[in-house]
């Protein structure tokens, strides 16, 4: 059963509840998912061995947090190219972030996307809550395929 890797990055929670969300769909669809905040990623090899990758960040004097930009950079040092990939975050001021996040999975990562990336300012409520269980469950149904070709 095909696994994805979430990893977030989130100052207030707002962006964690996305990744949550995404979970959701993910596992709705019938693949596991693992979560992790991006801080505690601090090795290569907590990264390898998945089918798909979520990643997002809340922003921060109109950045994503460095924390998650350092998981990009550990990112696209591995052989990663072909899996899935999502992106996502949350802001008040700059929704540039999340599609930020998503050019440097599909440019430098190799991911191929599961849709565009998903920006909610908060509060998180009901439609993208939805939206945000659509993109996990696309995730999921791209993943399943893969490892049925494969």
């Amino acid at each position: 059963m095909p696994t994805a890797l979430i990893i977030y990055a989130s100052k207030t929670g707002e962006t964690a509840e996305i990744a949550n969300m995404i979970a959701l769909g993910i596992q709705e669809a019938g693949c596991q998912t693992d979560a992790s905040p991006a801080g505690n990623v601090t090795s290569d090899e907590q990264l390898e061995g998945y089918d798909a990758y979520a990643l997002g960040s809340s922003v921060y004097n109109e950045q994503m947090l460095p924390e998650l930009e350092d998981v990009l950079c550990r990112l696209s040092r591995l052989p990663v190219r072909g899996k899935v990939g999502a992106a996502f975050g949350s802001y008040e001021w700059n929704q540039e972030v999340p599609g930020i996040i998503h050019k440097s999975l599909e440019q430098d990562c190799g991911l191929v996307m599961a849709g565009p990336a998903l920006a909610v300012k908060p509060p998180f409520l009901g439609h993208m809550q939805e939206q945000a269980r659509e993109l996990g469950r696309k995730v999921a149904q791209m993943s399943l395929a893969n490892s049925e070709a494969n």
